[in-house]
């Protein structure tokens, strides 16, 4: 298993830096170029929220870790913000987390007033390939 850890000041000229890091980290890491894709927009989006919402207007953090297993790549985007509030988090997802639920095989978001909120994105390397064959056989 293979990791990386790397952080950001949450402002918006983050986000474009977070998303080229983890992106190259992920391609490191062995990703499929068709991974890496639903992982720079799910970065974008994890990121941007962050930016919006978690400090309300103050400074604060942006964590993200990256790791690779067998046939998979976890990213986990973290803030120590103000949570997300009970609607949000009992099914009633925002765009931006719509778009993360629908690109990854697995999203567990985990929150708590006043203690931040942590997405952790599982991307899978075999529909990734399986991806791939099909649009080679269809060339």
């Amino acid at each position: 298993m293979l990791s990386h850890d790397v952080s950001f000041p949450a402002v918006p000229s983050s986000v474009r830096m977070a998303r080229e890091t983890v992106a190259e980290e992920a391609s490191r890491l062995g990703a499929p170029a068709t991974v890496l894709d639903d992982v720079r927009l799910c970065v974008s989006e994890a990121t941007t929220n962050v930016v919006r919402h978690a400090y309300a207007g103050g400074k604060g953090e942006i964590r993200i870790a990256v790791e690779a297993r067998a046939d998979e790549l976890v990213v986990v985007v973290r803030d120590a913000g103000v949570g997300l509030e009970g609607f949000q988090r009992e099914g009633e997802l925002g765009h931006g987390l719509r778009i993360i639920d629908q690109l990854t095989h697995e999203l567990v978001i985990t929150s708590a007033p006043h203690a931040g909120t942590e997405l952790r994105m599982v991307f899978s390397f075999r529909g990734a390939a399986r991806v791939a064959a099909r649009s080679r056989a269809d060339a």
